[in-house]
C-alpha cells in the first residue's frame, strides 16, 4: 500500500519542491527560479523592454537574485532589472556552490523564447529558469527556460549565449534635482513631447524626435521639452536657424504633480535621447499593478527622477511613497541610467563611467571607460 498524498502546507512544500527538484543536479549550472502568475507577467515585461532598448542582455545568476542587464548599441542608455527572493515562488541553489555567473544573450531570443513557449505550451503555471551545462565537458552551455502547463504539459526553450563581455556599468552619478512622479504621467508626457512616430516615420518626415530636455523651474515644477531633429534641419537650411531648436514641443509638470520635488538648485537642464525613458516608464506603468498585487511595492509606485548639468546623467528610479519618504522595493529593482550631453555638442556622456546600478546588487564599473556615441 501507499501513504496517502500530503495536504496542506506540507503538500503545498512538496510540490514546490518537486518542481525545481525535477531538474538533474548535474545539468544545473547556477540556481534554478520558479516564476509564476504575476512575476511572470512582470517578468515578460522587462525583457520586452530591454528587446527595444538594445540588441544583448547580460544576465546575472546569484545564489537568491537574477539580474537583467541591457544597454543600447552606444552605450549610452543602461538598464537593470533585479529580481530577488521573495519575487520567485521558489528557487534552489547550485550544487556546484558557484557564487555567481555571467553571461551574454540575445534580447530578443529570449523574448521570442518566453512568448514563443507560452503560445505553445497554452495555459503556463509556471517557469523555471536556469543556466544548464556549464560544467559539463560534453555540454554546451545555455539559457534554459522551462514552461509547466496547468495540466502538465512541458515546453523547454534552450537559448545559445554569447561570447562577449557583460557590459557591467558602475553606480551613477545622481544629480542634485529629483522629482518622483507616477509611471503614467511620466509616460503620458514622454508621448505628447517625444512620440514614437510623427508623421509616418523617417522616411514621412517624421519620428524626428528623439532629444528631450529635462529642465527644473524653479518655483513651478518640471519642464519636459522635446526637439524634432529631422524637420528642423529641413527648416534651416532656408531659414539658418539651428536645426534642434526649431520645432519644439513642451509641457510643464507642475509641482503639484509631483509626490517628491526637489528642483531649487542651480544647473538643472539636461538633454539626452529620449526613447528609453519613454519605453520604461511604459513598463514600469503596466507591471507595477502586479507588484503592489503581490505585496512587493509598499506604497503607490513612482519614478524618482535625479538629474543635473554637473552629474552628465540622468538617473530613473522605481520606487514607492511610504510615510511621505520614496522607499526601493526590496525584493524587486528597476534602473535606468542615461548619458546627457550638450545640445551644442558632438559628443555624448561616458556611461561605462556613470551608469545605473541598484542597491545591494550593484555591479562593478569596467575596467576600460567606453565614449558613447553621438546621437544624430
Amino acid at each position: 500500500s501507499q501513504a496517502p498524498p500530503a495536504v496542506g502546507a506540507a503538500g503545498a512544500a512538496a510540490a514546490t519542491a518537486g518542481h525545481t527538484q525535477g531538474i538533474a543536479s548535474a545539468e544545473v549550472a547556477t540556481s534554478v527560479f520558479e516564476l509564476r502568475g504575476p512575476m511572470l507577467r512582470v517578468f515578460s515585461r522587462t525583457v520586452a523592454c530591454l528587446a527595444k532598448l538594445g540588441r544583448d542582455a547580460a544576465l546575472l545568476f546569484r545564489a537568491d537574485e537574477f539580474v537583467l542587464h541591457g544597454a543600447d548599441d552606444g552605450h549610452s542608455t543602461a538598464m537593470q532589472f533585479a529580481f530577488r527572493r521573495k519575487f520567485f515562488h521558489a528557487t534552489r541553489n547550485a550544487s556546484s556552490g558557484s557564487s555567481e555567473a555571467r553571461v551574454v544573450i540575445q534580447a530578443r531570443a529570449l523574448l521570442v523564447a518566453l512568448r514563443g513557449s507560452q503560445n505553445r505550451a497554452g495555459q503556463i503555471d509556471s517557469l523555471l529558469l536556469f543556466l544548464s551545462g556549464a560544467g559539463l565537458a560534453s555540454s554546451e552551455p545555455r539559457l534554459v527556460l522551462e514552461f509547466t502547463a496547468r495540466f502538465g504539459g512541458k515546453v523547454r526553450h534552450r537559448v545559445p549565449l554569447l561570447d562577449d563581455q557583460p557590459f557591467l556599468p558602475g553606480e551613477p552619478n545622481a544629480g542634485p534635482h529629483a522629482a518622483a512622479l507616477a509611471p503614467g504621467l511620466l509616460s503620458r508626457v514622454l508621448d505628447h513631447c517625444a512620440p514614437p512616430m510623427r508623421g509616418g516615420g523617417v522616411g514621412g518626415g517624421g519620428g524626428g524626435c528623439e532629444e528631450v530636455t529635462l529642465a527644473a523651474v524653479h518655483g513651478e515644477g518640471l519642464r519636459v521639452q522635446s526637439h524634432d531633429l529631422l524637420s528642423g534641419a529641413t527648416a534651416s537650411a532656408s531659414s539658418g536657424a539651428r536645426g534642434p531648436q526649431v520645432n519644439r514641443t513642451e509641457v510643464l509638470v507642475q509641482r503639484s504633480d509631483l509626490e517628491v520635488c526637489n528642483l531649487d538648485g542651480e544647473g538643472g537642464e539636461v538633454t539626452f535621447a529620449g526613447r528609453g525613458l519613454r519605453d520604461f516608464a511604459k513598463a514600469c506603468d503596466s507591471f507595477s499593478r502586479d507588484l503592489e498585487t503581490a505585496g512587493l511595492l509598499d506604497g503607490s509606485p513612482l519614478l524618482e527622477l535625479r538629474f543635473g548639468s554637473s552629474s552628465r546623467s540622468v538617473v530613473c528610479r522605481l520606487a514607492a511613497r511610504v510615510d511621505s519618504n520614496l522607499r526601493a522595493p526590496s525584493d524587486f529593482a528597476a534602473v535606468l541610467m542615461i548619458a546627457t550631453r550638450d545640445l551644442q555638442g558632438e559628443e555624448g556622456g561616458d556611461l561605462a563611467a556613470t551608469a545605473a546600478t541598484q542597491g545591494p546588487s550593484a555591479t562593478q564599473p569596467m575596467a576600460a571607460t567606453r565614449r558613447a556615441q553621438p546621437r544624430q
